[in-house]
């Protein structure tokens, strides 16, 4: 099974394909259902706990708006989600009640919001509460308009019933129902891997003048989006304490990924055919052989990815080993052209061609190497 076999239907989604302006992508049914799944649960849940502890109406919504704001899609994006929201809430109502104290005898109430949510804003920012800031802005300013005598009782069943809400998300997504962002960063890259080897061939067969396998357009589309999405999941994945490899492990093939891709990208701009090119079959065979090898590194690369199968990286890398060469056999290659006297009747721009797809092909084979070398050894 190939790895775009493997992948759910729309998965551009996650591996971040760039999407018209006002078209929103989906996630795969399979994503959206586990979150539809996780988010339901904690709305019932917590909606059951503050019912039974007797939540004021007002307050008692917010623990439902808390679990939807922090469901994710991944355990790690939730995580981050949680804990900075919930330190955004306390930042929020301590500068409310502040501002409150100091100004409430004094200035007009709008004043006092300015303060309140610019003192909430302010300190978000200088200890580095991401995206919670939004929500601390916004208890602060709720706290200026609460009467001075409700103002502990109301703010407070506010803070208990957002805080509850949080940590009922934070507990499906981690220990109950968890969805590991490990494996779409593993999906990921085994796609980009695969992309990339489908624009390679395509290139090559272009310049060959013979047809190239399907979907390389698209293939293309998406490595040109880059490992932006990737490093993003990477991100997440750093939050969760398990998965199939560390971190780091990521990081390095992200890396290696990102020169697979610019090679890949390069030689297809590069491989025009023209009339003319293929005079020099002994070359271009050597070229196929070592794209073939390429293939096989690729392919073994993608497969432990998307299997978790740890136990084979002593025959990847075994099979990397021609890689390696790579350099000295195209300018063997090119020697014993040259040593053939066959040029004579080539033109400048085949030569040029000739040489920048033999140039590239290098560049990529040392790029798959790499990817190979890095996923083996981390």
């Amino acid at each position: 099974m190939s790895v775009r076999e493997a992948l759910p239907e729309n998965w551009c989604h996650d591996v971040g394909v760039k999407a018209p302006l006002l078209i929103s992508t989906q996630a795969p049914f399979k994503d959206w259902l586990g979150l539809l799944g996780r988010m339901v649960l904690g709305a019932f849940v917590t909606a059951a706990i503050v019912t039974y502890f007797n939540f004021p109406a007002e307050a008692a919504g917010w623990s439902v708006v808390a679990v939807l704001v922090v469901v994710g899609y991944t355990a790690g994006a939730s995580l981050v989600a949680g804990i900075q929201r919930m330190e955004g809430s306390i930042v929020g109502v301590i500068c409310g009640a502040v501002a409150v104290a100091i100004f409430g005898n004094y200035l007009w109430i709008p004043f006092i919001v300015v303060i309140a949510v610019t003192a909430s804003l302010s300190i978000c920012r200088l200890i580095r509460i991401g995206t919670g800031f939004r929500l601390s802005a916004a208890l602060s300013a709720f706290f200026v308009f609460i009467p001075g005598s409700e103002e502990v009782s109301t703010v407070g069943w506010r803070l208990a019933a957002t805080l509850i809400g949080i940590l009922i998300a934070m507990l499906i997504v981690m220990i109950i129902w968890p969805a590991r962002a490990d494996s779409q960063v593993r999906k990921a890259i085994a796609v980009r891997v695969d992309d990339s080897m489908l624009v390679v061939d395509a290139g090559f067969a272009r310049w060959e003048g013979t047809d190239g396998p399907d979907g390389a357009a698209d293939a293309l589309k998406r490595i040109k989006a880059g490992t932006t999405a990737i490093n993003a999941s990477i991100s997440e994945r750093s939050h969760e304490r398990v998965g199939a490899f560390p971190v780091a492990t990521y990081q390095t093939l992200a890396t290696a990924l990102a020169e697979m891709m610019t090679a890949a990208i390069r030689l297809d701009r590069v491989a025009v055919h023209r009339d003319g090119d293929m005079q020099f079959p002994f070359v271009t065979q050597r070229y196929e052989e070592i794209l073939g090898n390429c293939r096989i590194v690729a392919g073994h690369v993608s497969k432990l990815l998307l299997t978790d199968d740890t136990s084979d990286r002593a025959g990847m890398l075994e099979s990397a080993k021609p890689l390696t060469s790579v350099a000295s056999d195209i300018a063997k290659a090119l020697e014993d052209m040259r040593g053939r006297h066959v040029t004579q009747d080539a033109s400048a721009e085949q030569l040029q061609r000739l040489f920048s797809v033999g140039l590239l092909i290098e560049h990529w084979a040392d790029s798959v190497h790499s990817l190979a070398v890095a996923f083996a050894e981390s």
